[in-house]
């Protein structure tokens, strides 16, 4: 089992100073105490790259949110930003 909220606190702290750098904030909202089984290097690849793509396509004074929750017996994870989006 994977504690969710600790591995994307992890990412976040990693990412916001470019965050910063870009004039972007970063909001979160997890829920507590969220488990899932995952393979930990993986889970950890696919939110740093939407996070990452998120700050370099989100504009200066723009803003990211992360949240992730349980929705029944699954979990659900986002990455929002204020960007230009994706066609």
């Amino acid at each position: 089992p994977l504690s969710v909220e600790s591995e994307i606190n992890k990412i976040i702290e990693f990412y916001e100073p470019m965050a910063s750098d870009e004039g972007v904030k970063i909001e979160v909202n997890l829920q507590p105490d969220l488990h899932l089984r995952a393979e930990k290097t993986l889970f950890q690849r696919a939110v740093s790259n939407v996070v990452s793509n998120a700050i370099n396509y989100t504009p200066k004074g723009g803003l990211i949110r992360v949240e992730a929750f349980s929705k029944g017996d699954t979990v659900q994870i986002s990455v929002m930003d204020t960007g230009v989006g994706i066609p």
